[in-house]
C-alpha cells in the first residue's frame, strides 16, 4: 500500500509531515478539504505557494484534487512550520457567477451550458445523467455550484465534482459503496462501529394546509336587513353572479370600477358583496352570490403502522402552492416516508479503499442485530502508517440526510428573495480597464545676453522639477 501527494503534479510525500495529513470529504455538494504540514529546517528548502494543485493518491487511486487556499507560516527555534489548506475543485468552479435563463431544457443540457459558458477549463459533464426536462429556471449571478444545487433539489438528485474535475449528477441513493459491512468479512475496524437510533424528530401523522382550490358551483344565501350595504360570505369565489331577490346584478370590482356605473362590487379578499347606499336590499330581500368557490386545501395522512408501534406523532405542512388534495396527499406521502420510522445514525472506521461519500453501504451484523443501508454523509481521513491511511464514515440513514440538504437549501433561498419572472432580462454587466500616458515637455531658456549664459544640464522631454543648471563665460 502507498499513499502519494503531489504538488503540481511532483511527488512531495517526503516533504510533508506524515501525521499531520488530515483529508475531509463532505456530503456530496459541500466542498472537501486538506491540510497538512511542511517543516523547514533554517526556513530553507521546498515551501509551495497558494494556488499549487494538490492530489492525494491511495494505492494508485486518486482520492483529492483541489488547490492550496491558505497558507499559514510560523517559526519555532530554528524550523520554519509551514500549514497547508486545500479544498478541492469544486472551490476553483465557483469563480464565474452565472447570470442566464434557461427554459424547455434538459438538466443536463443546462449543466453543460453552464460548464461552456461559466467555468474554468477543465471540467466535464460526461457523468451528468439528468433527461429531466426543466421549464423555467433563472440564474441571477449565482455561483455555479448553488445552480447545481437548485437543480439536483428540484428533481431529487444529487451532484459532486470528483478528483478529476468531472461533475457528477445522479439519483439519490444510486451510487453503492465498493463493500458491504459484516461481522466477518473483515471490512473495517471491529470495535470501531457505533450506531445511534432516536425517534425524537418522527413524523408519522402528517397535516398539509396547501392554498386553495376552485370547487363546483356553490350558493349562498343571505337576507337583507334594510342597513346592510356590505354582504360578507363563507368563501372567496370565481366565476360569480349576483342575485337580488332572483335578479342578477351587474357587479364591478371593488376599488377598481365606478360604483356608479355598477349594481354592487365584489371583494375577492374580504369575500364580500358591495351595494351603494342609495340602491342597497331592502329588508327581506335574498342576496345571493352564485360561483366556484376556493376551498382551502387540508389533508391529514398518517402511518398506521408508526403509529402503532411509536404513538402518534403529528407534523404539520404549510405550502400555498399546494392546490389540489391529490398533491396534498402526494407531499404527506413523501413526508411520511422519510419520517414515519425511527432514525439511524452511525460511523466506522476502516483501511480499505474505494469509499465516497454519497454511496449507499449495507450494514449486516448477527451479532448487533442490525440490518439496514446508510448513506456515507463525511469521510475523515488520517495517516495510520506512513503508508496507511484510516478512514472514518459518518454515516447516516435517509431522513437525516434530507434535513442537511433542507438547511443547505434555506441558505439557497437566500438568493431567490429578488422573484425572476419568466419575461424578465438579467442584466450581464461588463466592465472593460483601460490606461492612458501623459507627458509634458518644456522648452528650457538660454541666456544670451551679460557676462554669463546659462542653460539646463539636459533638455529632458519629461518635465523634471529638479533641472541642474551650469553656468559659464559668455564667449
Amino acid at each position: 500500500m502507498a499513499i502519494v501527494i503531489e504538488i503540481n503534479d511532483i511527488d512531495k510525500t517526503g516533504e510533508i509531515v506524515t501525521s499531520s495529513v488530515m483529508l475531509n470529504r463532505a456530503l456530496t455538494n459541500q466542498i472537501d478539504t486538506l491540510t497538512f504540514e511542511i517543516k523547514r529546517a533554517n526556513s530553507s528548502g521546498y515551501k509551495p505557494v497558494l494556488n499549487n494543485k494538490v492530489e492525494v493518491i491511495e494505492d494508485g487511486t486518486l482520492i483529492f484534487g483541489g488547490q492550496i487556499v491558505s497558507i499559514d507560516e510560523e517559526v519555532d527555534g530554528l524550523v520554519e512550520k509551514v500549514k497547508i489548506s486545500c479544498k478541492d475543485f469544486s472551490f476553483d468552479m465557483d469563480k464565474k457567477l452565472v447570470v442566464k435563463t434557461y427554459s424547455s431544457m434538459t438538466v443536463a443540457a443546462i449543466i453543460a451550458d453552464i460548464n461552456t459558458n461559466f467555468l474554468p477549463a477543465g471540467y466535464t459533464v460526461t457523468n451528468v445523467v439528468c433527461p429531466i426536462i426543466v421549464n423555467y429556471i433563472a440564474f441571477n449571478y449565482e455561483m455555479p455550484s448553488k445552480c447545481f444545487q437548485q437543480l439536483a433539489t428540484i428533481t431529487d438528485y444529487d451532484w459532486y465534482v470528483d478528483e478529476a474535475k468531472n461533475i457528477y449528477f445522479f439519483q439519490k441513493g444510486s451510487q453503492s459503496a465498493p463493500f458491504n459491512l459484516t461481522d466477518t468479512n473483515g471490512k473495517y475496524i471491529y470495535n470501531s462501529l457505533k450506531i445511534k437510533k432516536d425517534i425524537k424528530n418522527i413524523r408519522n401523522s402528517i397535516i398539509v394546509r396547501g392554498g386553495t382550490y376552485q370547487g363546483s358551483t356553490y350558493t349562498e344565501d343571505q337576507a337583507a336587513d334594510g342597513n346592510k350595504t356590505t354582504f360578507t360570505f363563507a368563501y372567496q369565489y370565481s366565476n360569480y353572479i349576483v342575485k337580488v331577490n332572483g335578479v342578477t346584478k351587474t357587479v364591478g370590482l371593488d376599488f377598481i370600477d365606478d360604483p356608479t356605473t355598477k349594481d354592487c362590487l365584489y371583494n375577492f379578499n374580504e369575500k364580500a358583496v358591495k351595494f351603494p347606499t342609495a340602491s342597497k336590499p331592502t329588508a327581506g330581500q335574498i342576496v345571493t352570490i352564485v360561483g366556484n368557490p376556493h376551498i382551502p386545501v387540508v389533508t391529514k395522512i398518517a402511518d398506521s403502522a408508526s403509529v402503532a408501534l411509536y404513538g402518534e406523532f403529528q407534523y404539520k405542512i404549510i405550502d400555498k402552492s399546494i392546490a389540489s388534495k391529490e398533491a396534498a396527499r402526494d407531499r404527506a406521502q413523501a413526508e411520511l416516508a422519510g419520517w414515519a420510522a425511527q432514525i439511524n445514525e452511525g460511523s466506522f472506521s476502516t483501511y480499505e479503499t474505494g469509499l465516497k461519500v454519497g454511496q449507499k453501504i449495507r450494514i449486516q451484523s448477527t451479532n448487533r442485530g442490525i440490518d439496514d443501508y446508510f448513506i456515507i454523509s463525511r469521510l475523515s481521513s488520517k495517516m495510520h502508517t506512513p503508508t496507511q491511511m484510516e478512514h472514518t464514515a459518518t454515516l447516516v440513514t435517509k431522513q437525516t440526510y434530507g434535513v442537511i440538504e433542507f438547511l443547505q437549501n434555506l441558505l439557497i433561498q437566500k438568493d431567490k428573495e429578488i422573484e425572476i419572472s419568466s419575461d424578465e432580462v438579467l442584466d450581464l454587466v461588463l466592465q472593460f480597464s483601460e490606461t492612458m500616458g501623459i507627458t509634458d515637455s518644456m522648452t528650457a531658456p538660454v541666456s544670451t545676453s551679460g557676462p554669463y549664459k546659462w542653460q539646463p544640464d539636459s533638455l529632458s522631454p519629461v518635465y523634471s522639477p529638479k533641472i541642474k543648471w551650469n553656468f559659464f563665460t559668455w564667449s
